[in-house]
Parts: C-alpha cells; sequence; structure tokens
C-alpha cells in the first residue's frame, strides 16, 4: 500500500550508516528539491551507493559462477547518471509528506526512458469522477525497452544462444496485426488510468463480508485505440457473450443487454473505443462511464484529492491514490479475514508485515497518495503517508536482517 519500495535505493545506504554526510547539502543539486526545513532531511552524492550496488551485483553473480560487471548493468538501466538524491518528512496534521528527489540531469537513458514524457500532467485524477476511492495512474513508454533489454543483457554478459533468442523473438511477426515484436513495442506509449468509486447509495451483500459499498470501476488506456481497431473485434467474438455494438462520431462502444445485469452482481460491463483521442473505456456500467467521460466534476476538483496532494508535485507519470473510505473498508476486511482463520500459518515476519500494513491504513485520516515524477532535471518521488522515511528504513534495516 505505502509504495515504500519506490524508496528502496536511497533507503539501502541508510541501511548501513545514519551518520551525517560530511557535504553540505547546499552543493547537492537534488537538495534544493526537498524540504530542508522538515522534521527529517538527508541528502548525499549518489557516486557512493552506485560504487556499493556495483559491487553487491558483481559479488552475487561471481558468488553463481557468472562473470557479471555491476557497473557496466547500473549503467546500461542509465543509475549511474543519478549524481545526488536527497529527502525530507515533514508532519503535516496526522500524516507525513514525504518528498525524494533522484538528480540525473533530465536523462533519457535506461529506465528512465520508460516513464514517459518529462513534466507530464497527471491523466488519473482528471479522468474519474469526483469521490473515486481508489485511483492508480501508470505511464509506460515501450518505445525504448527493446533496446534497454538489449544492452542490460550485453551488460550482464548473457550468452551468446539467449541474446540471439532474444533477436528472433524481436523479428517475429505478431499474426493479428502482421508486424514484428520489435515494431509493436516501438508504437507502444500507454497510460494505464483506473478508478474504483464505493458507491454509498447502492449496497452489495457478499457472504462472510455482509453489506458493502458497490465499487463502481473505470479503466481508461490512453494510446491503444489503434491496435483495438486491429483485433478488438476478434477479441469481443471470442468472449463468446452477446455483446451489442454501437458506432457514432469516432465512438464505438460494446455492451451487454440490460437483463444480464443479474448475473454479473447488478453489474452492466460496457467498453468504448474513442479513435477521436485514441482511447480505450472500460466500465462497470454505461452510466458511471458516461459520467467519466464527461470530463465534469473530477477527482482532481474535489477537496478530498487536492488537500491529500498539497506540497506535492501537481504533475506526473505515476500516482496512486487512496481516500479513507477505501482505506477502513481494507481494515475491514482484513479483520474479517483475520477472524476467519485467513492468517493462520503465516511465517512470523508475514504477519508483521501484515499487522503494519494494518497500522499504516488506520492512520489514514486525511487521504494517502504516492506519485513519481519525471521533471527536467530528475524524477520526484513523493507521498503524503502515516509513515516518515525514518520509519521506512528502520523497517528495511528489519527486512535486511530477517533476509
Amino acid at each position: 500500500m505505502k509504495k515504500k519500495y519506490l524508496f528502496m535505493l536511497p533507503a539501502i545506504s541508510l541501511a548501513a550508516s545514519t551518520s551525517s554526510w560530511g557535504q553540505a547539502t547546499a552543493d547537492l543539486p537534488a537538495a534544493s528539491k526537498i524540504n530542508l526545513e522538515a522534521e527529517f532531511t538527508e541528502a548525499k552524492p549518489a557516486k557512493e551507493l552506485f560504487d556499493q550496488l556495483a559491487d553487491l551485483l558483481t559479488e552475487t553473480a561471481k558468488n553463481e559462477g557468472q562473470d557479471v560487471d555491476g557497473k557496466a548493468i547500473l549503467n546500461a538501466l542509465g543509475l549511474g547518471e543519478i549524481t545526488s538524491y536527497a529527502m525530507s518528512s515533514e508532519k503535516v496534521g496526522t500524516e507525513w509528506k514525504n518528498l525524494m528527489f533522484l538528480h540525473n540531469g533530465g536523462s533519457d537513458k535506461g529506465i528512465f526512458s520508460l516513464l514517459g514524457k518529462k513534466d507530464a500532467d497527471f491523466s488519473a485524477p482528471n479522468m474519474c469522477p469526483t469521490g473515486s476511492d481508489l485511483v492508480l495512474q501508470l505511464d509506460l513508454d515501450l518505445r525504448t525497452v527493446e533496446d534497454l533489454i538489449r544492452n542490460v543483457m550485453k551488460a550482464g554478459n548473457a550468452p551468446e544462444e539467449d541474446q540471439k533468442e532474444f533477436e528472433e523473438e524481436m523479428l517475429a511477426k505478431v499474426p493479428e496485426l502482421d508486424i514484428s515484436q520489435s515494431e509493436l513495442l516501438g508504437k507502444l506509449n500507454v497510460t494505464l488510468n483506473l478508478a474504483i468509486d464505493l458507491d454509498d447509495k447502492v449496497k452489495m451483500a457478499l457472504p462472510m463480508v455482509g453489506e458493502l459499498d458497490k465499487p463502481r470501476i473505470v479503466i481508461r488506456l490512453d494510446g491503444l485505440a489503434w491496435l483495438w481497431d486491429k483485433m478488438g473485434d476478434d477479441a469481443i467474438a471470442e468472449t463468446g457473450m452477446p455483446f451489442q455494438k454501437k458506432e457514432e462520431e469516432g465512438i464505438t462502444t460494446y455492451s451487454l443487454p440490460p437483463e444480464m445485469a443479474a448475473q454479473f452482481m447488478g453489474y452492466s460491463p460496457v467498453l468504448a473505443v474513442d479513435t477521436n483521442t485514441n482511447q480505450v473505456w472500460i466500465s462497470s456500467s454505461p452510466e458511471f462511464l458516461q459520467r467519466s467521460m464527461s470530463g465534469k466534476d473530477t477527482l482532481a476538483s474535489s477537496i478530498a484529492y487536492k488537500g491529500t496532494m498539497e506540497g506535492l508535485p501537481a504533475k506526473g507519470n505515476m500516482m496512486s491514490y487512496m481516500s479513507k473510505d477505501f482505506a477502513d473498508l481494507m481494515i475491514r476486511l482484513a479483520g474479517i479475514a483475520e477472524a476467519s482463520g485467513a492468517f493462520e500459518g503465516f511465517p512470523e515476519e508475514q504477519k508483521a508485515a501484515v499487522e503494519t500494513a494494518l497500522e499504516s491504513l488506520k492512520g489514514i485520516n486525511q487521504g494517502y497518495v504516492s506519485t513519481i515524477t519525471r521533471a527536467q532535471d530528475g524524477i520526484h518521488l513523493s507521498e503524503r503517508s502515516p509513515q516518515n522515511f525514518e520509519e521506512m528504513i528502520e523497517e528495511f534495516k528489519k527486512m535486511m536482517k530477517s533476509l
């Protein structure tokens, strides 16, 4: 839930030492991107951590009988471009505003190219209706992933037969599209937007759970309408269900007859392909789809969302948002699972992890949000959370010890 492993890279070095870094934070480009007046702050050049990770990769491979240059792999991933990083945790109400910045000079190398464009506007909060309780956005630009995989394989001294097999796979045709795997990847620049809204006016009864607010769901895939145009009708036909097709003003809608809703717990799933915007929409009902497609009264304009996002980057490529209502639902479901014995037989460390997650959920009063933003000079990793960086670091240390 907390997305804390986004912060694992700096946490590795912090696990080894909590002493001062020996360099003034003002000298580090990353330090200007955090709150130096916060309750917790740290900033450090990245070279020491880079060398530690490289040595770890090299030694681990050596123990497994492989000759691998850890530095070469990290450079292929683009991590060698990070010159400094900094983090801060500021108490805001009952929660923490956590900020982290990885300064890489705006590098497009390695994994950084997969995050989409720089200074992009968030799409998911502007896609879903106000009151949405769980929202996710994931930007993936896969147009460079082929070269990334190739470079990592070479840097890792992958066997020649493995490299040859990869090249053959890239040249292989995708039958439905009559293009190669390489050509397909070269077209994939996609954003997944997902939202779940708990409807407090409609209840759903579930075995062992009882009544809960009925979830309404909407998904929007940006950049995939062209793909649907080539293979969508065949995919619909393969479902074997009587979807009704309707075309109007560049939007093709597939919906089931209303009388079938009883077979889907009252849901009437619908899919819409908008060739005007190159978007594919999927929703739990035509009504919720229409409300989401209207672009009116969105989550981005709601008081709850604005309050949760206050002080965090206003733009970004990836994000997750959770309302207090959704956190309370997760706590309730976990309590039911525990009462039914679902956690019996779990190793102690797994039980401890569940307890930690539940305590974190209980600490959500305003809302939870985690974001990744690709900026002109680096990467922002930000969140509003019941936990601060110091607590995350301590958890990381415990995890490393258990391993």
